[in-house]
């Protein structure tokens, strides 16, 4: 023997089906909210490491132009070193042959 369902027993299947179909679009919209939050914090972040990328590009360059900067500098130092050591070399060497 089938039981049939009543009208009652139809009405209390078709609310539950009902909550269910609330709760997963809830879920659904959830999920949709935390896709929307994870795509814009995904785009911030993406934005931040452009940005560092293009700071970092400067200050790459700008370490370059100190480096050229300081080799030029040094350079400079040790011609004016050797022109001091050839003067200091000359005066000695007149001083020794004057005795």
């Amino acid at each position: 023997m089938v039981r049939r369902p009543t009208s009652d027993m139809v009405a209390q299947g078709k609310r539950k089906r009902n909550k269910k179909k609330g709760e997963g679009r809830r879920k659904r919209e959830g999920i949709l909210i935390c896709h929307n939050t994870s795509r814009l914090q995904w785009t911030n972040m993406s934005k931040m490491i452009n940005e560092t990328e293009q700071n970092s590009a400067g200050i790459m360059e700008e370490i370059g132009k100190c480096k050229d900067s300081a080799l030029e500098r040094k350079k400079d130092l040790e011609e004016k070193k050797e022109r001091f050591q050839k003067a200091a070399y000359t005066v000695l060497d007149m001083l020794s042959r004057r005795d």
